[in-house]
């Protein structure tokens, strides 16, 4: 006689276990009645297989014959099969049916499993019955809220429309719409995930219900503990304050920015031995309490240095030289961040003379009972670095965009600062590379210089032992502008030009060899033209010597200010220049350039006169309007009617600003400029000085403090008279 029985299996996803919820079998209900008593009597013991194996002779009624998945709707039977670790020529285990239920909820597409199993003659049929969860019908609800939006809201949720929707991950859209009003105060929120379920289609609609309740406010911050730091100094160093809204982030930072205040002033043994956070009764308020142990305030006392040099070699730096770079003296308040600039600072000192490997480790003693910390440094200068290969990599945003600057415009920069194979690696070098890179000009968007030390070759030190010498690969990440140049079309209206509009065109990197032009016109309604020509580069013959070449045609009006010659006359004035200035410069330093510089220029001067109603120079106007017959003193006292200027320009500029990406945002360091015109040479006498100085001073975050100062003075024979040479106040061209 065939026998055969079902066995149903249902998985608790919350307790983890089988629970055997049905047994079934092809026997009379009468011989189930006759042996009920013995299966009494009988203990029973659970099994890793089922059914029991004692129960048939039969070597195949516990081999699974197959395996069938019932009720996937998106993942295909062969792909979920794949996943399972019970296979078909297995033996049944419930413990591998246990694993592979765990596995399948873990996808979080099943709200229930189950396992039936049927048996034949030839094995077990496995069957894994699945119920996907709903898919999301239709806008999620947002429901009582209204100190947040529904659009902020929903932005921070990861559930949308048709897509699957669980327990798992409503619980965790959940948090995370709580998260959001504990950020802004509101730590009494309560939100309340719902779902719909829609049987005809087997979708379901999802709602968040809000109770915002009150903000909570930082009521009050007390301070237990501290008897040399005061309450206001550490509250200082919070984020949190009283009376605006409390914040767990903010809370737990404040916990360690407190123990790091205690530990920067000396007190290295400072620790918090309690925080805790209640409401006040009303529940609007939280009061924070830290309760702190200070310990001692550490002073420094002796400070000693040790230095073990490479090999037979002499100690690159005495004592001396590495006390000087010290910002600690004995006596003053330990504070770590002091320690660590010192070591950086050292630590730069090697790398500047290439001791790569150098190693600086402090052994500090704390005297606790004295209040005295001792500081001993051991420097183990270490082995000597050379530059081996050198590498330009151009990073761009589309790998198939081609680089337009000329490898050799960046590769010269490097040379120039012993940048190359077998020179001895330097820190300042790659430094001061990487600033003359950022200055060839805005078309370089990014220069990242990176090192990978290798070995190389060893050598015996003093003791015998083997010492390793390195080779430095240094490569250098150039990322270009996506535009070298650019050109504009501006137009508008002022009161000097009038009505006027201008066209500039202009390129940074002409044939990628950093080479600039620029070419400007500009026209205005009130007798205002500009043309310019400029050119510049900054190599020529192969040296860093730069060139800069300019042509212009100005026409400009000036507005006559009385006083210059007669207090009771007022006048508009043109001057029409013609010139052009030649310069090269060359640097004496790493920091330092001098330019000599060349400039010829005539200018055309005339007056409006009202009765004529053109211009015409100062004399005839004066002749025209003050006296028909002037003496030669009164027209010597007349501005020249034509200027020309023949000088020669001195100029030395230092520049020691550092960058953060590119020339645009400079955050330290300072630029000084000062130049001295001297013109004669056929011309107008005369001499100009003129001196011009940013300074840029890093402060908080990412904020910038710039100084910006111009002074100029002008002077000689005819200086009196060079109206178009001379510093007016107010105006686009004035000192200001």
């Amino acid at each position: 006689m065939k026998t055969s029985f079902n066995t149903r299996f249902l998985y608790d996803i919350s307790q983890f276990r089988y629970v055997i919820l049905t047994i079934e079998k092809n026997w009379t209900l009468w011989a189930l009645i006759a042996i009920f008593p013995l299966c009494i009597a009988i203990p029973i013991f659970a099994q890793d297989s089922i059914p029991n194996q004692n129960s048939t002779p039969n070597p195949n009624r516990f081999i699974i014959k197959s395996i069938q998945i019932q009720g996937s709707k998106t993942m295909p039977p062969e792909a979920i099969i794949s996943m399972l670790q019970t296979r078909v020529g297995d033996e049944v285990s419930r413990k591998k049916l246990s694993e592979d239920i765990k596995e399948l909820y873990k996808l979080g597409q099943f709200s229930n499993i189950e396992v039936d199993s049927a048996s034949t003659d030839d094995g077990i049929i496995l069957t894994f019955i699945l119920e996907e969860w709903p898919k999301i019908s239709g806008d999620i609800a947002i429901n009582g809220n209204s100190e947040i939006s529904t659009s902020k809201i929903k932005d921070v949720l990861t559930i949308g429309t048709n897509r699957s929707i669980s327990g798992k991950a409503l619980q965790e859209n959940k948090n995370k719409i709580l998260d959001l009003y504990k950020q802004r105060g509101f730590y009494l929120a309560q939100v309340e995930p719902n779902i719909v379920p829609n049987p005809e289609d087997g979708t379901a609609r999802v709602s968040f219900d809000i109770t915002e309740g009150k903000k909570i406010t930082v009521q009050e911050i007390e301070i237990i503990g501290n008897r040399r730091i005061s309450d206001r100094e550490i509250r200082k160093q919070m984020k949190l304050k009283k009376g605006k809204r409390f914040d767990d982030y903010l809370y737990e930072g404040d916990l360690a920015t407190v123990i790091n205040y205690y530990r920067q002033n000396g007190f290295v043994d400072a620790k918090l031995i309690k925080a805790d956070k209640e409401f006040n009764e009303t529940k609007t308020g939280i009061i924070v309490r830290l309760e702190v142990e200070e310990g001692p305030q550490y002073r420094i006392g002796n400070i000693d240095v040790k230095i073990k040099p490479f090999g037979d070699t002499k100690p690159i730096y005495s004592k001396k030289d590495i006390l000087s770079q010290f910002i600690i003296e004995k006596g003053d308040v330990f504070k770590e961040a002091d320690l660590v600039d010192s070591i950086r600072r050292i630590h730069k000192m090697y790398l500047d003379k290439g001791r790569i490997s150098a190693e600086i480790k402090p052994d500090i003693k704390y005297n606790a009972q004295e209040e005295i910390a001792d500081i001993s440094f051991t420097i183990s200068e270490g082995t000597i670095g050379y530059i081996g290969d050198v590498s330009i990599n151009w990073v761009s945003q589309s790998s198939e965009e081609p680089h337009k600057t000329k490898e050799y415009v960046i590769r010269r920069e490097l040379d120039r600062f012993d940048i190359k194979e077998g020179k001895l690696y330097s820190y300042q070098n790659i430094e001061d590379a990487r600033r003359k890179i950022l200055n060839l000009g805005p078309f370089i968007r990014r220069a990242e210089p990176r090192v990978d030390i290798q070995e190389e070759s060893n050598e015996p030190d003093k003791e015998g032992e083997s010492q390793t010498s390195q080779k430095v690969a240094v490569s250098f990440d150039i990322e270009e502008s996506r535009q070298s140049g650019m050109f504009s079309i501006a137009g508008g209206y002022g009161s000097e030009g009038g009505l006027f509009g201008a066209i500039d065109v202009w390129d940074d990197n002409i044939l990628g060899r950093a080479f600039r032009v620029q070419v400007r016109g500009e026209m205005g309604t009130k007798e205002r033209r500009t043309g310019q020509l400029l050119f510049s580069s900054p190599w020529i013959l192969n040296t860093p010597t730069s060139l800069t070449a300019s042509l212009y045609s100005i026409r400009r009006t000036i507005n006559y200010m009385p006083g210059d010659y007669d207090s009771d006359n007022t006048a508009n004035y043109r001057d029409d220049s013609v010139g052009g200035t030649v310069r090269v410069g060359r640097p004496i330093t790493r920091k330092i350039n001098l330019s000599l510089g060349l400039r010829n220029e005539n200018t055309t001067y005339k007056q409006w006169d009202e009765g004529l109603k053109k211009y015409v120079s100062p004399e005839e106007w004066y002749k025209n309007n003050v006296n028909p017959n002037p003496t030669q003193d009164e027209l010597k006292k007349l501005p020249t009617s034509y200027g020309r200027t023949r000088s020669i320009i001195f100029a030395v500029d230092r520049d020691t600003r550092n960058y953060l990406t590119s020339m645009f945002d400079p955050n330290s360091g300072s630029s000084h400029n000062i130049s001295a015109e001297f013109s004669g040479l056929g011309g107008d006498i005369f001499h100009k000085i003129m001196e011009e100085s940013s300074i840029f001073i890093p402060t908080w975050w990412k904020l910038v403090l710039v100084f910006h100062t111009q002074f100029g003075y002008i002077g000689g024979r005819d200086a009196e008279y060079l109206r178009f040479e001379r510093f007016y106040l107010g105006g686009i061209r004035s000192v200001r």
